[in-house]
């Protein structure tokens, strides 16, 4: 996630300083307040234009399952496209449309290098971890495997999408309300991320931690052996019992 804020950042820094060499070079007056549009035909162009590309991404975010946040820049850069156009024709001598044009092609530069920095990657680890309940029924060491898909986004950070395997536990990951788990600087640079997990086959409940990168993971779930409720550990990678203990301390606290 890191890169991402590094690459937004930058892009803006690029904007302000073209922005002003632009207009220092070319004499382009800065004006103060809302945009005016050239005539009521341009400004009910861009109402329909902008109503219809949010109508679109939002069918392919419903369809596709895309991540939103990313193609407000394509939005803002067929904005500052048409802008340019009706700029050009109609009012050439302000010489507006060059910084508008600029602007359009920084919008499809920042769309794209997000696009490709938030690029889904399908990953597959493999912990030697250790499972444990706190009355001491269960200890033992256990392999985890953690299989899915790693998605970056802008407003909730680093999100992970598939299934943490055990013994005969597959459990699927869901996001609910992971800031009462997790800090907002941990959400967005991915440090730590929370899930609730259900599992596939017995529908036993529970609570997973993922460190960075899956270098790390926590949880918990509830289960019933011999009739009776009981509260399941597991960390990894951990190799003994204290292992594990240090490990849930350091990623679930």
């Amino acid at each position: 996630m890191l890169a991402i804020y590094i690459f937004l950042f930058s892009m803006v820094l690029i904007a302000i300083i073209v922005d002003i060499r632009v207009r220092t070079s070319l004499g382009i007056e800065k004006k103060r307040g809302w945009y005016k549009h050239v005539n009521q035909t341009h400004k009910w162009a861009e109402i329909i234009l902008i109503i219809g590309s949010f109508t679109i991404v939002a069918i392919l975010g419903f369809v596709y399952r895309i991540d939103l946040p990313h193609y407000i820049f394509w939005i803002l850069g067929a904005l500052y496209a048409f802008r340019t156009f009706v700029e050009w024709k109609y009012n050439q001598k302000s010489k507006q449309y060059i910084l508008t044009f600029i602007n359009s092609i920084l919008m499809f530069v920042l769309f794209i290098g997000l696009l490709l920095l938030s690029y889904p990657k399908e990953m597959t680890h493999f912990h030697t971890g250790h499972i444990y309940t706190e009355n001491g029924m269960i200890s033992e060491s256990v392999e985890l495997e953690i299989d899915g898909v790693w998605k970056r986004n802008l407003i909730y950070g680093e999100i992970f999408e598939g299934t943490v395997k055990m013994l005969d536990k597959e459990f699927i990951t869901f996001r609910y309300d992971p800031s009462k788990k997790e800090s907002l600087v941990e959400r967005l640079l991915g440090k730590k991320t929370y899930y609730t997990i259900i599992d596939i086959n017995s529908g036993d409940r529970g609570e997973l931690w993922i460190l960075h990168g899956s270098q790390a993971i926590a949880g918990t779930f509830n289960t019933k052996i011999e009739e009776k409720e009981n509260y399941v550990i597991f960390a990894g990678p951990a190799d003994t019992l204290e292992e594990a203990k240090e490990l849930v301390n350091q990623i679930a606290k």
